[in-house]
């Protein structure tokens, strides 16, 4: 086995590892973005930028393709871009989970826009601390960032949105319950340890493009049985997601992996 060194390899090769999101402000002109203050300290720490680098990159929430480094210090970096290519699709999947602790919060909305999620939903559970509802992790700004941290690693371009719902049942009943006519989602799935049905037990209702889900799961204790028969009320079918008990994170990738195999089955 060859180990490579950074100098090893070409300039483009060499910056492969994670994509450099752009906002659509710091475009100063059709090709060309400038960074400035923190987003170029940022950008100059993580990628290790150097004027005559070419990095992938990607405009938040459009096009995907790469950008030369015209200018690299701590005040501003100047990225000439050519992006041609598409955004990566969105899964048509939308995650509603138990507020988890601090640090799991941030690998959640990580994972979620790593995988392309369409939407996520952190509400509140019995089964949770009142006080994770305070953390800072799920101010919008941080939610952000961890969100622009699964697109650099995936080289994605749409963010999910992430909204957090700090009561149970109007989350339910005065917010879902009158969106489920719209959606009309082919799978409501709550995952809960101790259900009798796995995930062999579902199947996609309809086909193409109307594959989509709502996928609920509770804390690593699971929902209480009140929350699981209010989601039942609403269509969704409860199952474990096996022998073990999975980590929210672990569990949201497993879940999600598995719905991929089973909507190419359906």
């Amino acid at each position: 086995m060859r180990v490579y060194l950074h100098e090893d390899l070409s300039s483009w090769e060499a910056s492969q590892v994670n994509s450099i999101i752009i906002f659509p402000e710091e475009f100063t002109a059709q090709n060309l973005a400038v960074l400035r203050g923190v987003r170029a300290h940022y950008a100059l720490q993580v990628h290790d930028l150097k004027v005559g680098l070419t990095v992938a990159a990607a405009k938040l929430g459009g096009e995907r393709g790469r950008a030369s480094v015209k200018r690299a210090d701590p005040q501003e970096v100047w990225l000439e871009t050519d992006l041609t290519d598409a955004p990566f699709p969105v899964l048509p999947y939308e995650l509603i989970v138990a507020v988890p602790r601090p640090q799991t919060v941030r690998k959640v909305a990580q994972i979620a826009a790593t995988l392309g999620l369409s939407r996520v939903h952190i509400i509140r559970s019995a089964n949770v601390e009142k006080s994770y509802l305070s953390s800072r992790a799920l101010t919008p700004e941080n939610l952000l960032a961890e969100g622009l941290k699964g697109l650099e690693q995936s080289g994605g371009s749409l963010l999910p949105e992430v909204m957090v719902h700090r009561r149970f049942r109007p989350f339910l009943e005065d917010y879902l319950s009158p969106r489920l006519g719209e959606l009309k989602p082919a799978l409501k799935v709550v995952a809960t340890p101790g259900a009798k049905c796995g995930i062999d037990s579902l199947k996609f209702s309809g086909g193409g493009c109307s594959k989509t889900a709502l996928v609920a799961i509770g804390p690593e204790s699971g929902w209480n049985n009140f929350e699981v028969l209010s989601f039942e009320r609403l269509g969704f079918k409860q199952i474990n997601l096996g022998v073990r008990i999975l980590r929210v994170e672990s569990a949201l990738i497993w879940l999600i992996a598995q719905l991929e195999l089973l909507k190419d089955i359906s």
